[in-house]
């Protein structure tokens, strides 16, 4: 009996939220290759205490052990696509994406470029794979001359939480957008947030979403599903065409 059969075989025995976890790897099983506990757990919802108890479940002593036994079933099951094909398959996706960028709100992109040349001081925080996309935006607006804090990690957000004031800036890069990773980050703030707050994220109905004033919705989220590596590079994209707007403005 294969990996698969046997996830489905116990699906009745998992508790609530094993059983998010099995659905999500039963969709997804190819990113068990690459994806560590912390990003099961937050791909699936769920905290990565669930996905250890899913792996035990199973008979496996951790997730480490999982992890292999899937690697050695998907190597054994599943015939890898032609270099090529996989290229050009690849690469018409982004191109699809690329093209969906004329879908995003260009209201909110404007006011968004108008905040940022307006109000101050500007907070940008993203942690884990959103971490990349924060430390980009902070880069280029230093480059432009604005002064900017950026955290991505939850002993920062810790310290400067406290101290975000209501006329500050405040851009949270979130591409799960799921609303237990904020709350970790940062619970206080979700009382008291700053006038002009924006989530930038893949996920139409993300769950933190009524959190921020402003919501701006990045294409990609069918392909983030089924790539076994983070999409960071559509952030990126978006990043740079928001860099360049505001240097217009300049």
């Amino acid at each position: 009996m294969d990996l698969i059969n046997t996830i489905q075989i116990h699906q009745n025995n998992f508790s609530k939220t094993e059983k998010k976890v099995a659905e999500y790897i039963l969709q997804n099983p190819e990113l068990v290759e690459t994806h560590t506990i912390t990003k099961i757990a937050t791909e699936s919802n769920t905290s990565t205490s669930a996905v250890l108890r899913f792996c035990q479940s199973l008979g496996f002593k951790g997730y480490k052990d999982f992890r292999y036994e899937m690697v050695q079933y998907l190597h054994n099951n599943h015939k890898p696509l032609d270099s090529t094909d996989l290229f050009n398959q690849l690469t018409n996706t982004y191109m699809q994406i690329l093209t969906q960028f004329k879908n995003i709100d260009k209201n909110m992109i404007n006011e968004l470029v108008n905040d940022i040349l307006e109000y101050h001081p500007i907070y940008i925080t993203g942690i884990y794979y959103s971490s990349l996309p924060a430390k980009q935006l902070s880069m280029g607006l230093l480059d432009l001359g604005f002064e900017n804090t950026v955290v991505n990690d939850y002993i920062s957000i810790e310290h400067v939480s406290h101290n975000i004031s209501s006329n500050a800036i405040m851009i949270h890069f979130s591409l799960s957008g799921q609303r237990n990773e904020f709350q970790r980050l940062v619970p206080d703030l979700l009382k008291n947030m700053p006038e002009k707050s924006y989530l930038i994220t893949m996920n139409e109905n993300a769950d933190i979403g009524n959190a921020f004033t402003h919501k701006i919705i990045l294409p990609g989220l069918t392909f983030k599903n089924q790539s076994v590596f983070d999409i960071q590079s559509i952030s990126m994209i978006f990043i740079e065409i928001i860099l360049n707007l505001i240097h217009n403005e300049l």
